[in-house]
């Protein structure tokens, strides 16, 4: 591990007298690499000095192991199946505005395309998933009036039978947020509304 992580552990269990609990790549007596659980608790005495210490390490390789593979399928997996399902969304879009099908057809289209819309949320969600896990989580100050006018517009391309309004009160709203993440949810919410609305029509 790195210099970094042993500074931290020796800092708690030492210096602030808390339990340590920590992740550490390690190798065994035959050389073999493994992953331990590292559980360090000082023990002290009744002036409150450290007496010594107690420690459980747990053998966690086969935990790391399939968590990594999770990782890598879900990462991997989900943006394999986004592209082909997002494509198969537009062209269900353009037969439903542009052919000229019967009721039984578009009924039969329309199954389709709910089913391929449970699907491509069932990937975003499983991608939003694998960035969380890998920590890929950073934040930064995003113009979130920008954000959904953005989607809007891109709303509006996709659907131009159907008038969408954004009010807002003052210059600008900035937050800061992860922006892919929060530009995802508004899209979602905003995609979402659109689609119902547009069928109702």
């Amino acid at each position: 591990m790195s210099k970094e992580f042993y500074e931290d552990m020796w800092h708690k269990i030492k210096d602030l007298k808390q339990p340590f609990v920590g992740e550490v790549s390690n190798k065994k007596k035959d050389g073999s690499e493994c992953w331990q659980e590292l559980h360090i608790s000082p023990i002290l005495d009744q002036s409150g000095e450290i007496r010594f210490f107690i420690a459980i390490e747990p053998d966690i390789t086969d935990r790391k192991t399939k968590d990594q593979f999770r990782e890598e399928f879900l990462s991997l997996g989900g943006h394999q199946l986004r592209n082909p399902l997002t494509a198969i969304s537009w062209t269900l879009d353009l037969l439903f505005k542009r052919g000229e099908l019967t009721q039984a057809q578009q009924k039969a289209l329309g199954d389709v395309y709910k089913h391929n819309k449970n699907l491509c949320n069932l990937i975003d969600d499983l991608l939003v998933l694998s960035r969380v896990e890998k920590g890929d989580t950073q934040t930064e100050v995003v113009s979130l009036d920008s954000e959904i006018e953005g989607i809007i517009a891109m709303t509006k391309k996709r659907f131009p039978a159907l008038s969408l309004f954004f009010e807002k009160k003052g210059d600008t709203f900035s937050i800061r947020t992860n922006k892919s993440l929060s530009h995802q949810i508004f899209s979602n919410i905003i995609l979402n509304a659109a689609e119902y609305s547009y069928k109702k029509a």
